[in-house]
């Protein structure tokens, strides 16, 4: 008996995996095609038939089997008109094998009532397991009056009816689980094939590593933007393609620690040889394999790179013009005042002193009126390719206005800095730049103005300007072409 309720559950197995293959692609519960629910009920009847043959031996006498386990999954999975055509096939075939008998047409018009019955019950707005044991209640219900009638014995009338009810129980719900798992295995089989597919129709390039970089899975658009055929990378190291520079900062366990960000950007080596930028999202993967993977979505994005470093460069270049002068190529005056105040700033930090020299050329209104203002615009362009060669690489040399000067001297005394003008002096007279009008020299020649000064609360970054400026004066009302430093003992207003 045991023995024949293991084989009826074996093909109920059998079956079920049979047909979770054949309507794998062919989901009957996503509003199915009617062809689907034909081919549904004529599967269970299929198996219904197998189940009459395959019958219980209870008694001697009395013989039961778990047909019914068909028609109910035919009513759950394909509702009433598989139903319908299950009890249809299981009526027939009970008839085809015992012949016409008060036995035979009692359970062939149960299993035709059973089919609608069923039928009408998938239809119901209740879940799915408690619209499968209203069907199990019903058909054991159904049964139960059918043995009634035909066993007249009331003890074997029991013991029939406490192993038909186990047997359905156990049948059906070992039917209904198995169904379920086979459902839900081909569900999660079409997404990987949808996923698969949307992976294999993008053109992104789709992969999968695990922690180490090792690429698992690459789509064929991989061939299109890098270069290389999904073989050629599977199996290898992600990593060991990215450009030296982003191997570390791009480390899907180093991003992930750093920060929620998930996306990166990357230098990838072409097959051509050359590099690549690309831009990748990508998520951890867990519990699906033994550790964890990543899944990266990477499209190319070098035009965009470029774009940026152009528009970087741009940029830089516009930065730098905002800082020059536009006449002598030198920093302006906003370049001047910001260095300034800089080389304050290190000075209160060190306590070091700094010095700075104003100069500017002598009689240059009367250059103008000599030689014109063009000609005018060019001496001061001398002037700013002159300079340069005579000074230290760490000084700031820049245009003050008009044909004035500045130099900032970091770290340097008083001594030094008057040095550095006095050179200066000498060396712009050197290059001879005719000036014919002129009452000091027949030459240019400047005038400059030294200033030290060593922080404290009393002064800020512009009040060596102001000593300066100061010393500029003086060294004109001294006869010009000359240098002068700031001392504390002149007036501050000019006489």
């Amino acid at each position: 008996m045991f023995l024949d309720l293991f084989n009826n559950v074996a093909i109920i197995v059998a079956l079920l995996f049979i047909a979770g293959k054949f309507f794998e692609n062919r989901p009957l519960d996503q509003n199915p095609p009617l062809s689907s629910k034909v081919y549904a009920g004529l599967g269970a009847g299929l198996l219904g038939s197998l189940l009459i043959l395959s019958t219980i031996e209870v008694t001697e006498t009395v013989i039961l089997d778990l047909r019914h386990i068909a028609t109910i999954t035919a009513a759950m999975v394909g509702g009433p008109v598989s139903a319908i055509i299950t009890g249809v096939i299981i009526a027939t075939t009970r008839m085809l094998i015992h012949g016409v008998t008060t036995a035979s047409i009692l359970a062939s018009s149960i299993a035709v009532f059973m089919g609608l019955l069923l039928g009408y019950i998938s239809t119901l707005p209740i879940n799915k397991i408690n619209k499968y044991l209203v069907m199990n209640v019903s058909y054991i219900l159904m049964n139960s009056f059918a043995l009634s009638m035909l066993i007249a014995s009331p003890s074997l009338l029991q013991s029939t009816l406490l192993f038909s009810v186990s047997t359905s129980i156990f049948g059906g719900f070992t039917a209904y689980y198995m169904t379920e798992y086979i459902r839900k295995s081909n569900i999660d089989k079409r997404n990987i094939l949808y996923y698969k597919l949307i992976a294999e129709s993008s053109t992104d390039v789709v992969s999968t590593h695990d922690k180490k970089g090792t690429i698992q899975y690459v789509s064929p658009s991989c061939e299109a933007v890098l270069g290389y055929k999904p073989a050629e990378l599977t199996g290898t190291n992600a990593f060991s393609y990215f450009h030296p520079k982003d191997q570390l900062r791009t480390a899907p366990d180093k991003v992930l620690k750093r920060s929620a960000n998930k996306t990166i950007e990357y230098r990838f080596k072409h097959k051509d040889g050359g590099y690549i930028w690309l831009e990748a999202t990508f998520n951890q993967i867990k519990g699906l394999r033994e550790g964890s993977d990543f899944i990266y979505s990477s499209r190319e994005i070098t035009e965009r790179k470029l774009m940026e470093q152009e528009l970087m460069d741009m940029n830089q270049s516009l930065k730098k013009l905002s800082n020059l002068d536009g006449l002598t190529g030198i920093p302006n005056r906003r370049s001047f005042d910001y260095a300034l105040m800089k080389e304050w700033e290190n000075a209160v930090q060190h306590a070091h002193p700094y010095s700075f020299i104003l100069f500017d050329l002598d009689r240059f209104k009367v250059y103008n009126d000599t030689y014109g203002h063009l000609q005018g615009d060019e001496c001061l362009r001398s002037i700013a390719e002159i300079v340069p060669s005579l000074l230290r690489e760490q000084d700031f040399f820049s245009r003050y206005g008009g044909e004035e000067f500045a130099i900032i001297l970091p770290q340097t005394s008083e001594v030094a800095a008057k040095e550095v003008a006095e050179t200066l002096c000498k060396g712009i007279l050197q290059e001879e730049l005719p000036h014919i009008n002129s009452d000091i020299k027949p030459f240019v020649t400047i005038s400059a103005g030294v200033a030290t000064l060593r922080p404290t609360d009393e002064t800020d970054y512009t009040t060596i300007i102001d000593m300066a400026d100061r010393a500029l004066y003086q060294a004109k009302e001294e006869g010009r072409n000359t240098v002068r430093v700031f001392q504390p003992t002149w007036s501050a207003s000019r006489s």
